[in-house]
């Protein structure tokens, strides 16, 4: 087999290699133009993941720490938690800027996103019209509860104030404003109010368009030093006086209520017990309290606004309507005396409100209980301890303590040491022996003690005194 090679060389034409030059060159600034912007572009991306990434964090973390304000106020912590404070936390210090706290930290390490939060709380005095008052006026109000401010809402969509006046002989208690003031997601229904319903009252007062305020609205209505008795139902006879003002509001989210706060500003009367006749004149529903909130992570800060509606620890008596409703639900046989009732009525769905039940057919019902209540005849009862109630041998007596003709034990506590209350069992009484009859397997049994005492006719006390019914003196018609 013949092979054939070839051997030598190819020869460049003139400027071959210019052009190649060139072309790698413009290769290379095409790359360069397009990698530096785009390495550029991918570290603005990665700072600016950077960036959210902290912000998203401090935002989530300020937020924790207005989670835990809420959390605070809802299980009344504040005074507890501010109580180191200079002042301590005071509900009705309107003054104070703010109480602060910061989140726990564990081995020196904050455990809500590796960031430090502090959260500030603030009372936020709502009345409008009223000059931010001091502690010594705001919880002189509420203590002398000379004149109470309540209001809630009722039905669908309607609010109601009531005012409350304890008056003295000779006081003329006069009514300079009444204001409301809506939280947020409410708006007052112009012309609603009972105040403004007739020209010719002489209570009617037009309060105009809403004027916005803490988030919320306020509506006013303004008087000329107007009587208190002339307001609204009105009865001068009653102690307390009372008079109850309405008006409808429209709410954004169907089925919501607002907690709202209602205030009265007033002339003539020292509203706050302290003697100075020149002092108090407003009283405001404190049993809603706004709180603002101010959670701060870095350079991060969430504000918002918390509503709390509780009860309040009143001196005194306020008048009401009473009802009871209910049964046992315990059945038994229609007779014997020595008998148990174990056996179980049957009942049917509870009627939410109507008449029947005392419950107003335009309230609100929030908790419903439900009680256990059972007897068992004599027969059924061991007793370990049968006392005549004739002496004290086998009791200790606190020495407040007596037996009346009826051999009963009658107590009465005139003042003294604790100790004198007291009527203690000489001797223990070992109850391990009273074991429950059969018992199921797996269940838990228990032993009641209970105490029986009463009073005979001729010392009790009744809360009424006896009426004849010749007359309503002691009674309101309805």
């Amino acid at each position: 087999m013949k092979r054939t090679f070839f051997s030598g060389y190819f020869h460049k034409k003139k400027g071959q290699q210019g052009v190649i030059l060139l072309t790698t060159l413009i290769f290379v600034l095409i790359g360069f133009t397009i990698i530096v912007p785009l390495v550029a572009y991918m570290g603005t991306g990665l700072k600016t993941g950077m960036v959210i990434t902290q912000k998203s964090n401090a935002l989530y973390t300020a937020d924790g720490g207005i989670e835990d304000a809420i959390w605070q106020i809802k299980y009344d912590r504040l005074e507890g938690t501010f109580r180191t404070k200079n002042p301590p936390f005071d509900p009705f210090d309107f003054q104070t800027p703010y109480w602060d706290y910061n989140l726990p930290q564990v081995n020196g390490q904050p455990q809500l996103n590796d960031q430090d939060v502090t959260v500030a709380i603030r009372n936020i005095w709502i009345p409008r019209n009223v000059t931010t008052p001091t502690l010594a006026q705001t919880r002189g109000t509420v203590n002398t509860n000379k004149l109470l401010v309540t209001g809630g809402a009722y039905g669908v969509s309607s609010f109601n104030i009531v005012l409350t006046y304890h008056a003295a002989a000779g006081e003329n208690l006069v009514v300079r404003s009444i204001g409301i003031w809506l939280p947020p997601g409410f708006s007052y229904v112009p012309g609603s109010g009972s105040l403004e319903a007739n020209p010719n009252n002489p209570f009617y007062s037009n309060p105009g368009d809403p004027v916005p305020h803490q988030g919320g609205q306020v509506v006013i209505w303004n008087y000329d030093n107007l009587p208190f008795t002339s307001m609204p139902n009105v009865r001068t006879t009653r102690t307390p006086m009372t008079t109850s003002i309405t008006f409808n509001y429209v709410a954004e989210k169907a089925g919501l209520r607002p907690d709202g706060v209602a205030w009265v500003t007033t002339g003539n009367v020292d509203l706050d017990g302290d003697g100075v006749s020149g002092g108090t004149h407003f009283a405001w529903d404190s049993d809603v309290r706004v709180f603002g909130i101010q959670s701060t992570s870095g350079s991060t800060q969430v504000e918002t606004y918390v509503v709390k509606s509780e009860m309040r620890v009143n001196g005194g008596s306020v008048p009401g309507s009473y009802f009871a409703a209910g049964d046992t639900l315990m059945t038994g046989p229609a007779s014997g005396r020595n008998t148990r009732r174990e056996g179980i009525a049957v009942v049917g769905p509870p009627s939410i409100q109507g008449g029947d039940n005392g419950v107003p057919e335009d309230a609100s019902v929030s908790k419903a209980y439900l009680y256990w209540s059972a007897w068992r005849g004599e027969s059924g009862v061991t007793r370990p301890l049968n006392d005549g109630t004739a002496n004290f041998n086998n009791w200790t007596n606190g020495g407040g303590w007596s037996v009346d003709t009826g051999n009963n034990f009658i107590g009465h506590y005139s003042g003294g040491a604790d100790s004198t209350r007291e009527l203690v069992l000489t001797n223990s009484i070992n109850m391990s022996g009273y074991a429950a009859e059969n018992p199921a397997p797996d269940t838990k049994w228990f032993t009641i003690i209970s105490w029986e005492q009463w009073v005979n006719g001729s010392t009790a006390i009744p809360p009424l005194k006896p009426d004849p019914c010749a007359n309503f003196n002691n009674w309101d018609i309805v």
